[in-house]
C-alpha cells in the first residue's frame, strides 16, 4: 500500500480544514519512515524474495518497532501529543487516526507478517491483496479518487498549480504503486529502504506546497 495512505491524508485534510496536510502526510507515513530508518540502521529486517506475492517480493522478517498494532498506537499517541504541544491547528485526534489507518490499510494488502505486540512469537495478520494486484491497484486508485475529491471540494485553490496540482500528484501516486506492484522490486534492501524515505520526505516536501496553494 502505497497511494492509498495519501488518499486517506487528502481526505482528511477535506474533513478538518485546519489541519495542515503537511502534518497529516507525515503523519499516514510515519511508520513507513521509521521502518525505513530503522532498516538501515539493522534494527528491522526484511528480504527479497523473488516471487513471495505477486504484487511483492518484500519479506518482512522483522519489524514490530514500526509496524507491530502496538507500537502504531503508540506512535498515534506521541504524534497527538507533540502535535497538540506544538502545532495545535485543526484536531489533533485526527492526526492521531492518521498515524493509526496506516496499519488497517497495510493489513489489507500484507500477507499474514504484521505483528500485533512485540514478543518473539506474536500473533500476525495480512489479508495478501498484494496477491490480487488489479484489485489492489483499484482498492488504491478509489482511495486516491476519493480523498482527492473530499480535498478540493472542502478546500479553495489560490493559484492554477493549485488547483491541477492536487490531480497530477494523485496520478503520480498510483503510477509509483501499479510500477512497484507490477514490477516487484530485484534490488538490496537498503536501496529500497532508502529510496522509500527519499519519496515519502518529498511527499511531505509537496504537502507543504500545496499548504500554501490551497486552503
Amino acid at each position: 500500500m502505497f497511494a492509498g495512505h495519501y488518499g486517506v491524508a487528502f481526505g482528511l485534510k477535506g474533513a478538518n480544514r485546519r489541519l495542515p496536510l503537511v502534518y497529516l502526510f507525515l503523519a499516514v507515513q510515519f511508520v513507513d519512515i521509521l521502518w525505513a530508518l530503522f532498516v538501515l540502521l539493522g534494527i528491522e529486517q526484511v528480504r527479497i524474495v523473488p516471487g513471495l506475492m505477486k504484487g511483492s517480493s518484500l519479506d518482512f522478517v522483522h519489524y514490530p518497532y514500526s509496524h507491530s498494532l502496538f507500537m502504531t498506537f503508540l506512535w498515534a499517541g506521541l504524534a497527538y501529543v507533540l502535535y497538540k504541544r506544538f502545532v495545535g491547528l485543526g484536531r489533533p485526534v485526527v492526526l492521531a487516526l492518521a498515524v493509526v489507518s496506516h496499519f488497517f490499510l497495510d493489513a489489507l494488502v500484507h500477507r499474514p507478517d504484521l505483528p500485533i505486540w512485540l514478543g518473539p512469537h506474536p500473533m500476525r495478520i495480512g489479508f495478501g491483496l498484494w496477491n490480487l494486484p488489479v484489485i489492489e491497484l483499484l482498492l488504491e486508485g478509489l482511495l486516491v479518487a476519493i480523498g482527492l475529491k473530499v480535498y478540493a471540494g472542502a478546500t479553495v485553490w489560490r493559484s492554477k498549480a493549485g488547483r491541477i496540482g492536487p490531480w497530477l500528484v494523485g496520478a503520480f501516486l498510483l503510477i509509483v504503486t501499479g510500477t512497484g506492484v507490477l514490477m516487484a522490486p530485484a534490488t538490496a534492501p537498503s536501496v529500497i529502504a532508502t529510496a522509500s524515505l527519499l519519496t515519502n520526505t518529498g511527499m511531505v516536501g509537496i504537502a507543504y506546497w500545496f499548504d500554501r496553494q490551497r486552503g
